[in-house]
C-alpha cells in the first residue's frame, strides 16, 4: 500500500471558512507544496518532493506569512517553480497512492484544489480518495483540554502537530511550518498512530531526513 503525505504553506488564510474552492478570490496562494510517497509493502520512501511555487507578478507574500514559514518574496522569485508543473507532478504521485495523509488535511486538500481551479490544471477525479487526518484522529489520544468558547465547558481540542509529536515521542521537532518538515513529522505521527511503531527505527532513509531536517 502506498501513502502520500503532504502539506502546504500559503500567503495567508481564507477570507471565509465556508468558501468553496470555486471562489478562488477568497483564498490565499500556495507558496510551498511538499509531499512524500511511502510504500508500506517495501518499507521505502519512494518520493520526497519540496517545491517553492512562483506566485503571479501581482501577488506578494505578506510579512506576517513570512514570519510563520520563513519564505520571503526574494526566495519565492529566485527558487519558485511554475505552479502548473508542480501541481502536475503532485497529481501524478496522488494517482499512484491509496491514502492521502496530512495534519488538518481538509485545509491542504482544499488549497491544492483551489490552485488547480485557479490555474486550470487537471484535478483527478479520485483526489478526494481515502484520507487520514492526524489532527482529527488524535484528539482523543492527546486529550488536551480547552474551554469551549460558546458553552464554557472543558473539552478536548485538536492537537497541533508539535503537540501530537511531543505526546507520541516526548520530543519536539525543529523548523515546523516548513511544509517539508511538517510532512516528515506528520508521517512519523501517522505511523505511530496506525502501526504503533516508529518509522525512524525501521527506515534508515526516513530517519536520516528526520535527523538532518527536523533535529530529531
Amino acid at each position: 500500500m502506498k501513502f502520500l503525505v503532504f502539506d502546504t504553506e500559503t500567503t495567508g488564510l481564507p477570507k471565509s471558512k465556508y468558501a468553496s474552492p470555486e471562489e478562488t478570490y477568497l483564498f490565499p496562494y500556495v507558496v510551498q507544496l511538499s509531499w512524500m510517497v511511502f510504500n508500506s509493502g517495501t518499507n521505502k520512501v519512494e518520493t520526497l518532493k519540496d517545491k517553492i511555487i512562483r506566485l503571479p507578478n501581482n501577488i506578494c507574500i505578506p510579512k506576517r506569512a513570512t514570519e510563520i514559514h520563513g519564505i520571503t518574496n526574494e526566495r519565492m522569485i529566485e527558487e519558485g517553480e511554475p505552479v502548473d508543473k508542480v501541481l502536475d507532478a503532485f497529481m501524478r504521485d496522488v494517482s499512484s497512492c491509496t491514502y492521502l495523509i496530512g495534519h488538518n488535511i481538509d485545509f491542504d486538500k482544499k488549497m491544492v484544489e483551489v490552485e488547480c481551479i485557479r490555474n486550470k490544471c487537471r484535478l483527478l477525479s479520485d483526489y478526494r480518495k481515502l484520507s487520514f487526518c492526524t489532527m482529527k484522529q488524535s484528539k482523543n489520544v492527546c486529550c488536551i483540554e480547552k474551554q469551549n468558547y460558546y458553552t464554557k465547558k472543558m473539552e478536548y481540542k485538536y492537537p497541533k502537530l508539535i503537540e501530537l509529536h511531543n505526546h507520541l515521542f516526548q520530543t519536539k521537532p525543529s523548523n515546523l511550518h516548513n511544509s517539508l518538515i511538517d510532512v516528515l513529522v506528520c508521517f512519523r505521527c501517522f505511523y505511530a498512530l496506525t502501526y504503533n511503531s516508529d518509522p525512524m527505527e525501521t527506515n534508515a532513509k526516513f530517519a536520516y531526513h528526520c535527523k538532518t531536517l527536523c533535529g530529531l
